[in-house]
């Protein structure tokens, strides 16, 4: 009888202990449109490792196009050299080893799902985020949030004076973000460009002057 006893007892413990795991998966839980079950953890803001480099650039590639200067370059006189990814890499990765105390990734299920760098101007007292991305599947969730003011805890720490960040108009979510955390709007600029080589055949005469 007492051997029964304790195997029902150890049984109750079981499944009292697979219920309270099912709650705690439940409560983290969403399906898929699939309807596989994933969990969904809330992501840890932390100091970029030189390991995250390679999918800080996926995120980059996969959500600036939109917003990319150089796509816009590209998309209105074509590629003079590298293509837009190229460029855009070049500059986050050349960031990310200028300033790698000043770089920051969100994390989550073991993996970078968005970043931001930033640039010192120590002359002005100023601090630039310089890029701030968040992977499409995870947007809308807070995490550039987080991503932003960790970047703006940085420059305090750094007894910075004023913080700096920059985005095309059209960028309404963007626009929205930084006005939210206390950004205000200075100025707007315009950005123009030329391919030297039609422009050179379209009106040769207008370089004689140029020349003189």
């Amino acid at each position: 009888m007492s051997s029964e006893f304790s195997l029902r007892f150890s049984l109750r413990k079981v499944l009292i202990f697979v219920r309270r795991i099912g709650k705690l998966f439940l409560r983290y839980a969403g399906s898929t449109r699939s309807g596989i079950i994933i969990v969904s953890q809330t992501p840890i803001i932390r100091q970029f490792c030189p390991s995250d480099a390679d999918a800080i650039i996926a995120i980059t590639i996969e959500v600036f196009e939109r917003v990319s200067i150089d796509a816009m370059i590209e998309n209105a006189v074509g590629t003079g050299g590298a293509r837009w990814q190229d460029v855009k890499a070049g500059s986050v990765r050349a960031e990310l080893r200028a300033n790698p105390a000043g770089c920051f990734v969100a994390e989550q299920d073991a993996r970078p799902i968005g970043y931001v760098t930033t640039i010192v101007n120590r002359l002005a007292s100023r601090g630039h985020v310089a890029n701030l991305a968040v992977a499409s599947a995870y947007q809308g969730r807070g995490t550039g949030r987080k991503l932003l003011e960790r970047a703006l805890d940085y420059f305090r720490s750094l007894g910075l004076a004023h913080a700096k960040i920059e985005t095309l108009v059209h960028n309404k979510a963007g626009e929205h973000l930084y006005t939210s955390v206390g950004f205000r709007e200075l100025t707007r600029q315009i950005h123009f460009i030329m391919d030297l080589e039609a422009q050179r055949n379209m009106n040769p005469a207008s370089l004689k002057g140029i020349a003189r």
